[in-house]
Order: C-alpha cells, then structure tokens, then sequence
C-alpha cells in the first residue's frame, strides 16, 4: 500500500500486541521443527520465517517504498481460515493491517500470501499476525510463536533510505 493509500487500509482498533520491543519470551517448538514438535503444538518456524524467501522476501532491511511479499504456512490440521498482517509504524506512530490471502495448499500446509509496500520515509515496522480458526478461535503469531495478543513479541522490519551512503 503506498502511503496515501494506507488511510483506507489502517486498522480499525490499536492491537495491544505491536506496541515496540519487548523483552524476547523464549522461543517454542524452534529447533528441529519435526522432531520437537508434540500433538497439538505448532512450530512457530513451521508458519513462518523471516530469514527464509519462501517466507518472506526479500530478507532483512529494505529501501523506502520497496514491496515486501510475506507468506504463512500453517499446518492444515490448525484449521486457520483467515490471516491478517498487523503493522506498527514507530517513528509515524500508524496502526495499519493486510488481510493475507488463502492461496492454496503444500501438502500438509496452507498458504496464507500477501504482500505490502514500505512507507516512503525510513522507518521501524513492529510486526506480527493474527489468525481466526474455522471455529472462531483467534490466536496471535509472533517471534515466540502461537500465542494471546497480550503475549505478542513481534518481529521487526527496518526501512532505510536508499539514496543515502551506507556504512563500510
């Protein structure tokens, strides 16, 4: 979404969950996805991974106005039935969310894909997902996994200016 166009797009309430860092809450299910995940867990790298293109591209920091393509893959057996991207904008201090779209299946995962534009001036973005379950349920995904809004520890985005020199 280009900045003009966020207006239209920006969350109705304040999520609680994308207020800036916070302490890091340890990390659940990991290492070795498949082997240290019991029944009725999910590993959170399993859903997503910033530092993996098949997740999120590109990877780390972006220039201003670069689109950023993200993609969840949560097990079918969760029965996730909508995602929504929810962005926090530090310096410009705007709430903004995407609705991801259900895109299709690999094999036992579903894919939730969607994609945004970064702001046009530098800038932090706090971020995390929301997921409703067929059955109502909502859950919240952040760097420490599944978890309530409140326990949200959200990932972060830079965006910089690419006209300007960078460090040697």
């Amino acid at each position: 979404l280009s900045r003009r166009h966020r207006d239209h797009h920006r969350a109705g309430r304040r999520s609680a969950a994308l207020t800036g860092p916070r302490p890091a809450a340890p990390l659940k299910n990991t290492e070795n996805c498949s082997k240290n995940t019991t029944k009725g867990q999910t590993c959170m790298t399993c859903i997503f991974d910033p530092r993996n293109s098949q997740y999120k591209m590109p990877y780390g920091a972006v220039t201003c106005g670069e689109k950023i393509a993200i993609t969840l893959r949560p097990d079918r057996s969760e029965d996730f039935s909508e995602c929504a991207l929810l962005l926090y904008e530090e310096f410009a201090e705007a709430y903004w969310e995407v609705a991801l779209t259900l895109s299709g299946r690999e094999g036992e995962q579903i894919l939730f894909t969607g994609s945004y534009d970064a702001p046009d001036q530098p800038e932090l973005i706090w971020y995390g997902f929301r997921l409703r379950r067929e059955n109502g349920e909502t859950v919240w995904l952040g760097k420490n996994g599944l978890c309530a809004e409140k326990e949200l520890t959200p990932w972060q985005q830079t965006v910089y200016d690419g006209s300007l020199p960078t460090p040697d």
